[in-house]
């Protein structure tokens, strides 16, 4: 059976009430589509959409479960995903890209200015640009009428966007191991903290990868 606008509009409430992300709400409305396409003309729409729903997903309670394994599952994508869009800009241009942006933040700021803790702090709050221009887009398309639920990736921006913190943190406990057996003559903060502004600059461009991969953009940087 093909279900009429009418019929395509009570799934579309349905799903829309019981999922919180756009992949899983995409995939079950497709199941549902597919699973009614191999019943008969006659079938009753109502009592066909119920056993669809309450049967083969499971209710309410199937379909919050289904959603919470996709997002583990998708969440390991996600990041693995991150992962080598970090690891490709050791090996594309963008690497140049980094190494000028630290030289200059260097320059402009001066050994005094980057000597200091609260560097990681404001490598976090540059972090927090592609995800307002990610807002921005958003609110954009919902006054377009063209965005509707989220996308799982949205779940994990955090993390990414405290990326400084935890390499701050690891790099400073690998000199600590460091200084145990040797006590280096140079500056650890120095290196440490422009390392975390090297590194943060591969993070930003990995997020905004991130985003155009949520919204289906082509790539802007």
């Amino acid at each position: 059976m093909k279900p009429n606008q009418e019929q395509l509009g009570v799934i579309q409430d349905i799903l829309g009430s019981v999922t919180n992300y756009k992949e899983t709400y995409s995939e079950l409305y497709d199941h549902i589509l597919t699973a009614l396409d191999a019943l008969p003309d006659n079938t009753p729409f109502g009592s066909a959409l119920h056993h669809i729903v309450e049967h083969e997903l499971g209710g309410k309670k199937g379909i919050t479960r289904i959603e919470t394994n996709y997002k583990k599952a998708a969440t390991k994508e996600i990041f693995k995903r991150y992962f080598i869009y970090f690891g490709n800009c050791f090996f594309s241009p963008f690497l140049l890209v980094g190494v000028a942006s630290t030289t200059f933040f260097y320059w402009l700021f001066g050994k005094s200015f980057v000597d200091q803790p609260g560097l990681t702090v404001i490598c976090m709050f540059i972090n927090i640009i592609p995800t307002l221009i990610r807002r921005l887009v958003i609110a954009k398309a919902r006054r377009d009428g063209t965005y509707g639920k989220s996308s799982v990736i949205k779940s994990v921006y955090g993390w990414f966007g405290a990326f400084p913190l935890y390499l701050q943190v690891g790099l400073n406990a690998i000199c600590f191991l460091v200084s145990l057996v040797y006590t280096p003559h140079f500056n650890s903060y120095l290196y440490v903290n422009l390392s975390v502004f090297f590194l943060n600059t591969f993070n930003i461009i990995s997020i905004c990868k991130l985003c155009r991969d949520e919204f289906n953009l082509p790539l802007l940087i």
